[in-house]
């Protein structure tokens, strides 16, 4: 059981959840899931990562809609 808590941001839609594999980076989801590899950032904000270089293959990320639109 996963539990999200949203502290900023306006999502529609729930997240996606997905295991890294060996070899992605957060870039390659965010092209992916959201079509633009520079939304990177909003997958590691969501998932409170601090080094998005030193995630783990195997770990489960929560990815936002694509319908992202974020209030900073």
């Amino acid at each position: 059981e996963i539990e999200v808590e949203i502290q900023r941001g306006f999502f529609f839609g729930p997240p996606s959840v997905r295991n890294l594999l060996e070899g992605e980076t957060l870039s390659q989801l965010a092209y992916e899931y959201l079509g633009d590899p520079g939304a990177w950032r909003a997958i590691a904000v969501l998932n409170q990562i601090d080094d998005p270089r030193r995630v783990p293959a195997g770990t489960s990320l929560l990815i936002p809609p694509q319908d992202i639109r974020r209030r900073d």
